[in-house]
């Protein structure tokens, strides 16, 4: 049941056989893609939708403003359906401000300084102006703002959490913020109850099955909350026991998918990263925690998760690239020497990545 379960998974996740076809189908039925890596956030959706779509692809869809990339449910960096960012922000916004407002406290800012953060912002983006990082601190700084000790960077996200901002074009590798009500022309704007109803449902389509508790790690929700909207999806949502675990699935659980073989997934990927429990990656205990032996391997204390390996679901390595000339390396460390099935579909692998890059990719397995 658990090999099923990560099969159900693999397809909720379009990385089995069966692939989303767009940057923006992928992003709605995921409902948001981890994005502290730029980089690694493209690939994630690149991966999924298959032979067809490149880096610039993804890019040209963040142009387009269809998907938009900004700070999110739990209050990190997402690519996110530009339309449903606020309502998406909304659920957590209270919270959010208020571990903003403790910050404050804490770093020593006033509301008065953070009230001149903001009007700095809009006034310099009004009409609709891109600015890089560095700009926006210039301009704040100008207003008398300090910015040193990442206090900058603590307002920027301040202002995204409270949908003032938002993340327009990458210009190479400099980030870029825009206003987000002249950025995103319509949102969607659902009631509270239907907030919750369409996150549940949002989640467990695109990450099930899991359960409740994954629910409320992912979007930042209270646990009594995470509970009102798997409530309100109704018969949509089925529900299952798993040695005790009751897990939640948009789909009939068990259902059998194309094994996937291996797959080089990015950094911070949401199908290792969307769970509270990851031991079903590596088959460890891990005491609902997702904190095993094996999982140490592929997440840092700090926090970092690194770009890994799977085989037909299941962690088996880890993997990471460079730049070489014109092309890339990729350097593929797998926990244990791979059988030749396994090695031909790491090469299968890193050649689909190197199509999405549109680069030649130098492969070196090393075990």
């Amino acid at each position: 049941m658990e090999s099923g379960i990560l099969q159900d998974r693999l397809r909720a996740h379009s990385i089995s056989r069966s692939r989303a076809s767009t940057p923006i189908e992928v992003v709605k039925a995921l409902g948001a893609v981890q994005s502290q890596d730029y980089e690694a956030s493209l690939w994630a959706i690149g991966l999924r939708c298959g032979r067809k779509v490149t880096r610039t692809d993804v890019e040209d869809s963040i142009r387009k403003r269809e998907i938009t990339r900004t700070w999110l449910l739990r209050g990190t960096l997402h690519m996110s359906a530009s339309e449903d960012i606020m309502w998406m922000i909304e659920p957590t916004r209270l919270r959010l401000r208020g571990i903003a407002e403790k910050r404050d406290k804490h770093l020593g800012l006033g509301p008065a300084i953070v009230e001149k953060a903001m009007n700095a912002m809009e006034k310099a983006l009004r009409g609709g102006k891109i600015l890089t990082r560095e700009e926006m601190y210039r301009i704040m700084v100008e207003m008398g703002v300090p910015t040193g000790n990442n206090l900058g960077y603590h307002m920027l996200y301040r202002a995204a959490w409270d949908g003032l901002i938002c993340m327009g074009p990458q210009q190479g590798k400099e980030q870029t913020f825009v206003l987000l009500d002249e950025w995103v022309k319509r949102f969607r704007s659902p009631g509270k109850e239907e907030i919750l109803r369409d996150m549940a449902i949002s989640y467990f389509s695109g990450h099930g099955p899991a359960t409740i508790r994954d629910f409320a790690w992912w979007s930042g929700l209270k646990a009594s909350e995470a509970r009102d909207g798997v409530k309100m999806a109704g018969k949509i949502l089925k529900k299952f026991d798993l040695n005790g675990n009751f897990y939640h699935t948009y789909s009939t659980p068990g259902s059998s998918v194309d094994d996937c073989g291996a797959i080089l997934l990015p950094a911070f990927d949401e199908y290792v990263l969307g769970y509270s429990d990851r031991s079903l990656l590596t088959g460890e205990s891990s005491g609902g925690k997702g904190g095993s032996v094996a999982t140490s391997k592929y997440i840092h204390r700090n926090g970092v998760f690194l770009p890994t390996l799977l085989w037909n679901g299941k962690v088996m390595g880890t993997w990471k690239k460079q730049r070489s000339g014109k092309g890339v390396k990729v350097s593929v460390h797998p926990f244990a020497e791979p059988e030749r099935e396994k090695i031909e579909g790491i090469r299968e692998s890193a050649a689909l990545y190197g199509e999405f890059l549109e680069k030649e990719v130098q492969l070196k397995i090393e075990f």
